[in-house]
């Protein structure tokens, strides 16, 4: 396998030109769109290949715009992440950083708003521990505001598709571990947050955001 590294111009994407084709080869085709997050140029991917489609979204704070790239997918895999409260607690965070964390993410409830707009096969959340004192809750509130097929996925997840099933099987491992403590930093280190990027999110993608009060 020969790994061919594909250029997007973020300052391409427009309302009206979405998506940039990014591979195309063997009757696969993946197009990049622009997601809301941290810094400007995070993506998400649209994968089609013989009348299947996947559409994956990395770390990214929820938005009508995202949710219409998801449109007609057999599986939509989008991060979901527990409330400020639980993350900071898990994390062994202060609430205030957890909360900084959290403007850039996605709670259950948003993502439900985000696939009843995209309404794929099947909806996929990832980048969430399991734990025994997290999941119902947040299947819960994924709950009120979407009731179509979900999924809560963790470490070696396998789906397989066709144009007739969606299959979902597991690796057996113990997946219910949170990180230890992390140590402190040593003496001296300066762990204060540097300078931003310059970059600018384009004012029409910011406006699709989605909140839970929308």
């Amino acid at each position: 396998m020969t790994i061919v590294p594909h250029e997007i111009d973020i300052g391409k994407f427009r309302p009206e030109t979405p998506r940039q084709l990014a591979y195309d080869e063997s009757g696969v085709k993946i197009y990049a769109f622009p997601v809301i997050h941290a810094l400007a140029g995070s993506m998400g991917f649209r994968l089609e290949w013989k009348g299947l489609t996947f559409v994956y979204t990395a770390d990214s704070q929820p938005s009508t715009f995202e949710a219409d790239q998801g449109k007609g997918a057999d599986v939509f895999i989008h991060e979901i992440f527990p409330s400020a409260e639980e993350f900071a607690h898990y994390n062994h965070m202060p609430i205030q950083a957890a909360e900084g964390v959290m403007e850039e993410h996605t709670t259950p409830a948003e993502l439900g708003q985000v696939y009843g707009i995209a309404k794929p096969r099947l909806g996929v959340g990832r980048h969430f521990t399991l734990d025994e004192n997290l999941i119902d809750p947040l299947f819960q509130r994924w709950r009120t505001t979407y009731d179509g097929p979900v999924l809560l996925m963790q470490d070696l997840t396998t789906i397989n598709v066709t144009s007739d099933y969606i299959v979902v099987r597991q690796t057996r491992a113990d997946q219910l571990a949170w990180p230890a403590p992390p140590p402190k930093p040593p003496a001296g280190l300066d762990m204060s947050i540097g300078e931003p990027s310059k970059a600018q999110r384009p004012a029409w993608l910011t406006a699709t955001g989605i909140s839970e009060d929308s």
